[in-house]
């Protein structure tokens, strides 16, 4: 077991499809898989089959995984996408309250992960923004934390920002393009 933010967690793949964890499946890899890009809707099933983690940013999205989880008996696993300043398949700040009414209220849900994507910090040498996103993430994760979803995962750090802002770890990267 890995220890993220004071958390024990499996050593978890991310892949960006579906169709890549079922290859990560279909090669043996039995731990944690988690999809970080969109599933099409009437995909989630099959996901579920394989036993991924859903990254979730969509109140949609949610209801069809309740709905799934329910019928399973079994949780759907998600990690809720925070919206830091990237724009981009994000819950905003404005509207978290009202996620986590949803992961509370929804028995066929469990908040497995919470995370954000870096604008761009590759692509300078001054990470002022990416600064600001990380703390707009602390805000929000601690929000999490004080909704009582304690062992949510944090993951934030992609590869460039491993390397160059190593705070962004919470002990957990997501180093793909690494």
């Amino acid at each position: 077991l890995d220890v993220v933010a004071g958390l024990e967690v499996e050593p978890a793949l991310g892949v960006n499809q579906l169709d890549e964890a079922a290859e990560a499946r279909a090669a043996g890899w039995t731990g944690p898989v988690w999809v970080l890009g969109y599933t099409p809707h009437a995909r989630l099933a099959d996901g579920l089959d394989l036993g991924v983690e859903f990254t979730v940013y969509d109140t949609v999205t949610m209801g069809i995984l309740d709905r799934l989880g329910r019928v399973r008996g079994l949780p759907a696993p998600c990690h809720l996408k925070l919206e830091t300043g990237t724009y981009r398949q994000g819950v905003a700040g404005e509207d978290l309250d009202r996620f986590l009414a949803i992961f509370a209220s929804s028995p066929g849900l469990r908040l497995a992960g919470v995370s954000t994507h870096f604008a761009n910090i590759e692509d300078t040498t001054d990470h002022a923004f990416a600064r600001g996103q990380l703390d707009c993430f602390r805000t929000l994760l601690g929000r999490v934390r004080a909704a009582g979803f304690a062992s949510a995962v944090p993951h934030v750090a992609c590869s460039a920002a491993v390397l160059a802002m190593p705070e962004t770890s919470f002990g957990c990267a997501r180093v793909g393009i690494g």
